[in-house]
This record gives structure tokens, sequence and C-alpha cells, in this order.
């Protein structure tokens, strides 16, 4: 499939000048499944000289390249003065490719007035052109936002309305058949936010950030979901150095399927110190969560230390937190996810110890090693009744060791290369294998910019093989995915660009879930107005 992803970030105010940059990626469907996200907020406790602009990043859902990603309301970063502004500009796109792809995509983005901005966004990526019946997807998002500066004070909100089409077209083709209708799966979400946060200094160096959002999740067989989640926190700060922050979340949701309803109620509580210098950033906190009838209390320690003028920095860290595991989160990972699931929830025990920095202005590096420990680690499974769609499985204990390296290199203000590997061991206590999940990622990215109107991009992306598991408890190998992709676009003034993007050059095509082979080779190319 087609990935076609816009990333837009908008000031939320300022006149300071800061570069906006867009990239536009179209790839073939190659999905990965992240650690799981944890339940945790924590504030960003910032210095007093840094004088750092606040971006609102609004980034479009990407096209099947899913994660687990619950819908957690973060808390704003604290001791901030009120930015000047500073907006995207206005735009539409539309392309056509490949797999009779189409996109049509647009930004309204309001930035004239000082206390209040406002905008909308839509888009639309859709395919059909598969020779293989039903590998087909139809993907909308729209969005209206806007904000507002009181006197102390900055309100800022958004509808937004999500739809992910999919058809279950993971089965033999050569001796089965079923109807469009009969394949057809549809995930609709629509939901809003609103948040009070403080953004001024004040005299007693206190600070406030609240959120509250919800969203209701329909499919097409039945499911509905709905979630409501209130965030709320205070951070006094001492002598510019010394922090003391209480967090408060509470998580209700509430799932509807043809077995009937699951009422589920989270609350954390958070307390936690830090104190942070130019050396130093400890961090000292407890979490106490409420599941249910059941109280768990949590740590949440962290260490960093600055070796040598931010060219080395080494930090190290423990926490435990509870993953609330939903219909969302995991429709998200995978949407061709069967409606007949047990949920658990998640403990994940963390602990990491890394060094990372900046050892000249045009190179940061961080290198982390962690073990996890996850009780009930849920993994994807083939359902035996219906093998096109995927069940959850918890592996009562799992150890996950993680090696990560990363290194982001800017030669100059025209090159820019990223590159990351990660090797994961799994541990597990009841499943043979961490089914579909990798032992290895890997990414290598370029941009390159040619004068001020030719940018060029190219990608490597891999996973190592993973493993599926199949009725009597058998055991088949999928493939490591090798991506090649390559971008262009023209830009003939600042009102007209022409773009082009080709994508898995090698052709090749892989199943990142057993039974559904993505697209080989894919291309899309477009115009974009802007305004």
């Amino acid at each position: 499939m087609l990935l076609a992803l816009t990333v837009f970030a908008q000031p939320t105010s300022g006149t300071d000048s800061l570069e906006t940059e867009e990239i536009d990626i179209v790839k073939a469907y190659s999905p990965t499944l992240a650690e799981a996200v944890k339940i945790r907020f924590m504030a960003n406790i910032e210095k007093e000289e840094r004088k750092e602009v606040k971006l609102d990043y609004n980034v479009p859902a990407k096209v099947l390249e899913v994660q687990y990603e619950p819908t957690h309301l973060k808390p704003v970063a604290v001791k901030r003065e009120k930015p000047n502004r500073d907006f995207t500009d206005s735009y539409f796109k539309v392309g056509a490719g490949s797999q009779y792809s189409l996109l049509a995509e647009a930004l309204f983005n309001d930035g004239q007035y000082e206390k209040y901005n406002y905008g909308a966004f839509y888009r639309h990526l859709s395919s059909r052109g598969s020779k293989l019946a039903h590998q087909d997807f139809s993907n909308h998002d729209a969005t209206v936002f806007g904000g507002a500066y009181l006197n102390k004070a900055k309100i800022d909100g958004n509808i937004n309305y999500r739809s992910r089409g999919v058809f279950y077209y993971g089965y033999d083709h050569s001796d089965t058949s079923f109807t469009k209708q009969e394949a057809k799966q549809r995930f609709s979400t629509i939901g809003a936010n609103i948040g009070v946060n403080s953004h001024l200094e004040n005299k007693k160096d206190f600070d406030i950030h609240s959120n509250i959002g919800f969203y209701t999740l329909k499919d097409l067989f039945n499911s509905k979901e709905t979630a409501v989640e209130f965030a709320l926190g205070f951070t006094k700060t001492f002598k510019t150095k010394h922090f003391m922050t209480f967090e408060f979340l509470e998580d209700y949701s509430a799932l509807t399927q043809n077995n009937g309803t699951l009422n589920r109620n989270l609350v954390v509580l958070n307390p936690k110190y830090t104190f942070d210098n130019d050396t130093w950033n400890l961090t000292a906190g407890l979490s106490f969560t409420f599941e249910g009838n059941v109280t768990h209390l949590f740590p949440d320690m962290g260490m960093e230390r600055n070796l040598l003028d931010h060219k080395i920095i080494f930090y190290n860290g423990w926490s435990r937190v509870l993953q609330k595991n939903s219909y969302q989160t995991f429709s998200n990972s995978n949407p061709y996810i069967s409606n007949k699931i047990t949920y658990k929830n998640s403990r994940i025990e963390d602990r990491f110890v890394g060094f990372k920095g900046t050892p000249a202005p045009w190179i940061t590096y961080n290198v982390l090693f962690s073990q996890k420990i996850y009780n009930h680690l849920p993994l994807f499974v083939n359902d035996s009744t219906d093998m096109r769609k995927f069940e959850v499985v918890y592996d009562k204990r799992t150890s996950v060791i993680n090696l990560l390296g990363e290194v982001d290199i800017v030669v100059n203000n025209n090159l820019k290369v990223l590159v990351m590997a990660s090797y994961f061991r799994y541990e597990l206590d009841q499943e043979a294998k961490a089914w579909h999940m990798p032992s290895f990622k890997m990414n290598v990215a370029a941009h390159y910019k040619i004068g001020e109107k030719i940018l060029l991009t190219a990608e490597l992306f891999g996973i190592d093989k993973t493993f599926a598991k199949l009725p009597g408890n058998k055991t088949e190998t999928l493939k490591g995915i090798a991506d090649v992709n390559v971008g262009a676009e023209y830009k003939f003034n600042k009102f007209f660009t022409i773009f082009a993007n080709a994508n898995n050059l090698v052709g090749t095509k892989h199943e990142r879930w057993y039974n559904y082979p993505s697209y080989g080779f894919n291309a899309l190319a477009g115009v974009k107005l802007t305004y």
C-alpha cells in the first residue's frame, strides 16, 4: 500500500522567525509494531534561560503505518513566556499514481491575528488498483482547530474526524472468494480536545496545565468505543532549579460489541520532584495508579549527567506504568483486527541506561540499552475461526532487551542524514515467539536540497523476519522487509510546487501481517498550490 505523510508545525504564536519545512513521504505499506506506549504524563521542565517557541504539531495520520498510540493527553511544558506569532502557510495539494492511488490535501491556517488563530485541515488518500481482489484502502482525515491567548492563559482545541477503510483480503484467493461487502471494514472516529494552560511568567512561579478530550470509534461490525480523558497538572518552581509537579489523569472508556459492554476506568496520581541545572537533571516521583479495585504504586526515577559540555550526557532511569489496551489502540496497530478480543491492561517496568549528546554543531547521537518487563504483553495472531482476521493473545511475563542507536547529521543547510538501528531480544513465558514483532529494525533517510527550488529525498527501511502463529500451534516465518524509496520536488515559485515519489524500488510484496502481502513498486506525483 502507499503511504503519504505530510508534517506541518504551526507555532501557537510568535514573530520569531522559524523555518518551516514540509516533508512528503510516500512508501510501501510497512507498518511497525512499536513498543507499547505508556499511560504516562510528565511535565517537561525547561530552564529559565531557554526561550524556545512552543509548536503545536498537527501530523496527519499515517496510512496503515500504525503503532500503539493511545489518545492520551499531554501536559504542556511549563515556564514559558508568551511567544510571538508564526504559522504554516495555507495550501492545496493533489496527486495521483500507480494502483489508481489518489491524494487530496488542503490546509487553511489563519495567522493574521495576534491573540487567536484558527484553521482547518483535510486529507484523502486511497488506492484501488491492485490485481489482488480487495487489496484496497480509503482514508480520510479532517480537523478544525483554534486557539486564543487570554491575560495569563492559552486556550486551544480541535474537533477531528478520521476514517480508515480497509478490506479483509488475507485469504487464499485461488479457492476462496468474498464479495466486496463481505470483506469491507471501516473504522470511523470523531473526537475533540480542549486545553487551558498558563503561558506567562508569574511572581509565584506556579504553572497550571489541563486538558480534556473524548473520542467515539465505530466500525462496520457493531463495535463502538467511547472514551473520555481528563488531565490536570501543577508545577511549582523554587530558585529556578527545583520543580515540584503534581499530575492527575483519569481515563474512562466504554466498549460495546456483540458480546456486551465493557466499562473501564483508570486514575493516575503522579507527584514528582525534579532538580535541573546545566550539569544534572534528577527526577524522583511516585505513580499511584487505580485500576478498578486494584491500587498500584509505581516508581518514576530518572537521572541525566552532563559529562562534557553536552557532548557526552549519561542518563538512566527506572519506572513502572500501566498501559491501557483498547479497541482503538489495537485497530490503529493492526487494521485487520477481529472484534472478538479479550482486553487486559499491560504493566510495564522500564529500566534503561544510555549516552547521548551533541559532539559538534552538525551531529547528535543517542545510544540506549534498556530492559522492559511486560505483564500481559499483547501479541497479534490469526483467528483460527477466520484466518482473515487477527485476535490478541497475552504473554503473562515478557522480558524485552533493546539496544538502540541513532545518529542525526546536518552536513550543511542543504544535506541532512538520519541513521537509526534497533535490536530486540524477547524472552517469553507462555508464547513460543513474539508474534509479528521484529528482532531488528533500521532506517536510513537523507534530504538533499539543491538551491532554493529542488529537494531530493531517499530512504532505506528494513525489519528482520517475524513469525506468525497458525492453528495447531504451528509457526510460519515471514520474510524480512527491505524498502528503498526516493522522492523529488521542484518549487517553481512560492506558490507552485510539483512533487514525485517512487517507493519499494526493490518491488517485493512483503507480508507485515500473515496473508497480507503489500503492494510492490508504486509511485505518486502531483502539484501543490500555496497561498
